[in-house]
């Protein structure tokens, strides 16, 4: 059987499965797939989106087996895999994805021709979105209202659009009340020059936010070492980078 008609007959499954309502047969195919050392990544990629797509919980786990494969791919499983962890409640780890997501975008070019790649379009407009989640649950909500607008300079995709001016309003709500105001202000002493560290690193610590906690040394670390560092716009999409298993750099 050809590679041609193997995903067609994978395609065919899953999706008659998921419109029968039978999520079992649906994630049986999709591990099927998975199995399969002939499937091609655009193959696996419409598999894993499908899962999502159609509630499969049970097979959510091929997201990150999908990530864990391809790790520099733009199609949707990686934001999805995101989302999947925000609406977990993981912020932290839904933030690093989404930021993972948009570096890649950035680095091959289709950050800055979105229209032209349609469902990267989609993938970054919702990945934008996502890397504020960690912030704002944080209480770093001046922030995340600067990563709506940071992404507002790109061909966000037209159904998001709403999605954040609905959010950007909800910001500016919460920081009308004092307290979330007085946190939001430690967040932006910090990013303005790197000061407060330990408490806001206590907060991560406490609310188990790892990665969170590791790029604020990176930071802090980063504006002792060079008077000219500071929190722009290019720091949104910096990535922490991991060499022999210690993360050592944000570039």
């Amino acid at each position: 059987m050809s590679s041609e008609n193997t995903s067609a007959a994978y395609e065919s499954r899953i999706r008659d499965s998921l419109d029968e309502g039978d999520k079992g047969a649906a994630e049986v195919a999709a591990r099927a797939a998975f199995r399969d050392r002939y499937a091609s990544e655009s193959l696996l990629a419409w598999v894993a989106a499908s899962v999502y797509e159609g509630d499969v919980r049970a097979a959510f786990d091929l997201l990150e087996v999908f990530v864990s494969r391809f790790p520099n791919s733009l199609h949707l499983p990686r934001v999805y895999f995101s989302d999947v962890h925000c609406r977990g409640n993981r912020f932290d780890q839904a933030t690093d994805h989404a930021r993972v997501y948009l570096r890649h975008a950035q680095e091959v070019g289709a950050l800055a021709n979105l229209a032209e790649h349609r469902f990267v379009q989609q993938g970054v407009s919702r990945a934008f979105l996502l890397v504020t989640a960690a912030y704002t649950e944080l209480g770093a909500r001046s922030y995340s209202k600067r990563v709506l607008k940071y992404a507002r300079q790109f061909a966000i995709a037209e159904n998001w659009l709403e999605t954040f001016t609905i959010e950007q309003l909800r910001l500016d709500a919460e920081l009308k009340e004092s307290d979330n105001k007085v946190v939001d202000d430690k967040w932006d002493r910090f990013f303005t020059g790197g000061n407060g560290i330990e408490s806001l690193y206590t907060i991560c610590a406490q609310r188990k936010f790892p990665r969170m906690a590791k790029r604020l040394e990176l930071i802090e670390a980063n504006f002792r070492s060079n008077p000219k560092f500071k929190i722009d716009e290019q720091e949104i999409l910096l990535l922490a980078i991991v060499s022999k298993g210690i993360v050592c750099a944000l570039r």
